[in-house]
């Protein structure tokens, strides 16, 4: 608990330094936007009449449709999905607004029931009848065309897609003339001065929009620039403070710490270009020819993709941690680091220069040639810092790369004979591959082949960098929340090179065993956790990677709204909304059983009269119907009706009778034991020649642990179907009995007053019912005597007995009444 707590502060802490930055950075861009002309604000909001939102998504659906004889361009299909997912979002709000009042008008209607022929209605009911009635048709027939124009709204997505993909594959498989070739340059110079003059104009344009800017203005922004570096260096000072000081030692520390560093270095360009953004828009005036809406729609593309850059810059720093080798995450040598310390800027600002380069390219709508001479830089950048990367990779990294390494290592082994890892052979002759052929492209005119593939590779660098962050972040969230710590080996305290503090000398670190849970258990469901959720992060990073190409980030984003639809197996819809939905039902409902169970065993229970037997079992018999509600909630929440499931089990009864009647007998029995309580948790039986104390009670069987220690499983059937002997239950006493043979010469009165006094003197024997000494026989010369008394427990009987030997014998002894004995001992 201590280091759960511990954990919760520092997060907390990093966290609120994180939002502090955030604050501080949306101040000078919330003070911006407040000084933009209302024009440049949002719009009013749509009105929410569902009438006006189908006629607004009717129109906006007939402008979606091409005109004749238009050949559509890749942004023109893009602005036609754009505004048909604007009319699907119009309709869903028109439906889920028609759809209760359509509800309460039939619900008023049936209360109003059937009309009688026999019985004249007044004209006030008739009246009513007759409205309700035209409200239903009205807000149905509303209803009707509102998913008739869905239907019509997901038909032109589909075909937008599709037209998409195939103009991709059209422009994947288009050919131009190579930059090696004399026809590039000569078309180059050909178009030109057309394209120099769009640049001019365009140049302008953004010139214009820079000088309406008032000085005050930028005055402000470089300003507020400068104070965010600022705040930015000392967040990242105070978020790594915090992770070494404020976290528990061990894995999550690194984790965290590379997050923020993510968070940082995204927030860090993307604030600033946010905050130019603002400043030079607020100048743009409505009506303006095309030029300053163009440049608009330049100056947000712009936004995006320097965000997107710094999230590439962040990830790739915290993945490396050149600087910082015990904070890295990745298992790669210092020496790789530290050479690829360069990479992630510097893929960055290719990443951010490429896309920026094309997308102005695509803004001027430059000529062929100059769009091919923008994709050609552009790609033979990206094969360049991919290239340098892959070759600084040496041959043996992921293992020591010289002998100080190796001895370090403590292997002592050459690097010469340093085997490299099979995968990593296979992903440096893929990547080679991979540059080889997009080069090859390049150089016989496949520009957009080239700088296709290209993108993809970039992307899933990105894709698998973000996943492998994630799967590790929640590894090392539950591993340090649940799992129980090792015990330390003995260390200095420091680092261990790997963000891995260790203990002082001969101490232990937190594991937080002091809870109910077993360390066992809590490790084995801090695996399963973490396996759910590493798998789950596994699965989105797939659909990522294998996202239809084509599509970028934003639509692939729109395709995975498709996910919500789902599968369905019969009048069962299953779809990852719903399954996460009844997870989170399962989970909650366990972990709301298991907290209320050990309320009541910890804190309710004990002040009951309930013994002990009787608590445990009432707590059983809670902790099954919890079980069994919280899987029905679950179920209820994926959709599946619990009617479905009395008629599978129905179905299965049969096969049930037969194939399991044993564990159903078992159950059942255990069921029974729980309610009747004919032996309970603590009690001493004896049956079929098993003689011990009951431990549990669980659905299938009983443990009875024996007088040596060793624990019998045996069915609960056993306990219903046979005799039992319980020696505890109820209010039972102990007996103390025992035989004693004395010759036929002794004194029986006196041996038995002896005896009588030797019972009366000790603690443990009941007064009541008193103790007893008969004589039991005669056994040849010897007389037998049977001693008997009471114990408060059946358990002390056998202590008892043997302390009151003891004490009879040293009585008879010194009463010289032993067989044998001729007088008594003298005294010392």
């Amino acid at each position: 608990m201590r280091r759960i707590k511990d954990l919760t502060v520092g997060v907390s802490r990093i966290f609120a330094t994180w939002l502090l930055c955030v604050a501080a950075a949306a101040i000078p861009a919330f003070t911006a936007f407040a000084a933009l002309p209302a024009h440049a604000q949002d719009p009013a909001p749509e009105s929410t009449d569902p009438a006006k939102l189908l006629d607004a998504a009717r129109t906006e659906l007939k402008a979606t449709q091409p005109k004749p004889g238009k050949e559509l361009t890749t942004e023109d299909l893009g602005g036609i999905k754009d505004k048909v997912e604007r009319v699907q979002s119009r309709l869903d709000q028109a439906v889920s607004a028609l759809q209760p009042r359509l509800d309460d008008a039939k619900n008023r209607l049936a209360q109003l029931g059937a009309p009688q022929a026999d019985v004249k209605e007044t004209p006030e009911v008739a009246q009513l009848r007759a409205q309700l009635g035209r409200e239903v048709a009205t807000i149905d027939g509303q209803i009707k065309v509102a998913n008739d124009l869905k239907g019509q709204a997901e038909g032109t997505l589909r075909h937008a897609t599709a037209a998409q993909r195939l103009q991709l594959s059209a422009r994947l498989g288009e050919r131009v003339p190579s930059f090696l070739q004399s026809g590039f340059w000569r078309s180059l110079r050909t178009d030109g001065a057309a394209d120099v003059e769009r640049a001019r104009v365009f140049g302008v344009e953004l010139g214009a929009l820079w000088t309406t800017v008032p000085t005050t203005a930028w005055i402000t922004f470089v300003a507020a620039v400068a104070a965010w570096l600022l705040l930015c260096l000392g967040a990242r000072r105070l978020t790594a403070r915090l992770c070494a000081t404020r976290l528990p030692p061990g894995r999550l520390r690194r984790s965290l710490f590379a997050v923020s560093e993510v968070i940082l270095r995204t927030l860090r360009p993307g604030l600033i270009a946010h905050g130019l953004v603002l400043t030079l828009t607020a100048s743009l005036v409505e009506g303006a020819p095309d030029g300053p809406d163009s440049l608009a729609q330049w100056l947000d593309t712009a936004e995006m993709i320097v965000w997107f850059g710094g999230f590439i810059a962040g990830l790739g720093s915290a993945l490396l941690m050149a600087r910082k080798p015990s904070w890295r995450l990745l298992p790669v040598p210092d020496a790789a680091a530290l050479r690829l310390a360069w990479l992630p800027r510097t893929l960055a600002a290719a990443v951010v220069l490429g896309w920026l380069s094309s997308r102005t390219a695509a803004t001027l709508d430059l000529s062929v040639a100059a769009s091919g001479a923008v994709q050609t830089l552009a790609s033979l950048t990206f094969v360049a810092v991919l290239g340098l990367a892959i070759a600084q990779l040496r041959r043996h990294t992921g293992a020591p790369e010289d002998k100080a390494d190796a001895d370090d290592a403590g292997t002592g082994a050459h690097p010469a004979l340093t085997i490299r890892p099979l995968w990593l052979s296979v992903l440096r002759a893929a990547s080679w591959l991979t540059l080889v052929g997009a080069s090859l492209a390049l150089l016989t005119g496949f520009v957009s082949l080239a700088m296709f593939v290209l993108n993809q590779v970039v992307w899933g660098l990105i894709v698998l960098g973000g996943a492998y962050l994630l799967t590790v972040l929640v590894d090392d969230l539950f591993m340090t929340l649940l799992a129980p710590s090792p015990v330390a080996t003995p260390g200095d305290g420091k680092n261990d090179g790997k963000g891995n503090a260790g203990a002082r000398p001969g101490t232990a670190a937190s594991s937080g065993d002091d809870g109910p849970a077993p360390p066992r258990t809590r490790e084995q469901t801090a695996l399963l956790l973490s396996a759910v959720c590493r798998v789950s992060i596994a699965f989105f990073a797939l659909l990522l990677l294998l996202a239809p190409y084509g599509e970028g980030p934003m639509d692939l984003v729109r395709r995975s709204g498709s996910l919500q639809d789902g599968l369905t197996i019969g009048t069962l819809e299953l779809n990852p909304i719903k399954l996460l939905q009844a997870l989170a039902v399962l989970f909650v409902g366990l972990a709301a059983v298991r907290l209320l169970k050990g309320w009541l065993s910890e804190r309710y229970m004990p002040t009951t009269r309930m013994d002990v037997g009787m608590r445990s079992s009432t707590t059983t018999l809670f902790g099954y119907v919890g079980t069994v509600a919280a899987i029905a909630a679950a179920l209820t929440a994926v959709g599946f009706s619990l009617q479905s499931v009395a008629w599978v089990a129905s179905a299965l009864s049969v096969g049930i009778g037969f194939g399991l009647q044993s564990i159903v007998q078992n159950f059942v029995s255990g069921l029974i034991l729980l309610a009747e309580r004919p032996v309970k948790v603590g009690d001493w039986v004896s049956l079929s020649g098993v003689e011990g104390d009951i431990r549990r009670i669980s659905v299938r069987a009983t443990e009875i642990q024996m007088g040596d220690r060793s624990t019998v499983i045996v069915p609960n059937s056993e306990f219903i179907t046979k005799i039992v002997r319980n020696v505890t239950y109820g209010e039972s006493l102990g007996m103390v009995q025992f035989k004693l043979p004395m010759p036929l010469a002794t004194d029986t009165d006196r041996v038995k007053a002896l005896v009588l006094e030797a019972f009366q003197a000790h603690g443990g024997v009941l007064a009541t019912p008193a103790p007893n000494v008969q004589l039991d026989g005669v056994d040849g010369t010897n007389l037998v005597l049977n001693a008997s008394g009471f114990v408060n427990s059946p358990r002390a009987a056998y202590g008892i007995k043997s302390e009151l030997l003891f004490a009879v014998l040293s009585r008879l002894r010194a009463e010289g009444l032993l067989p044998g004995q001729t007088s008594p001992p003298a005294p010392v």
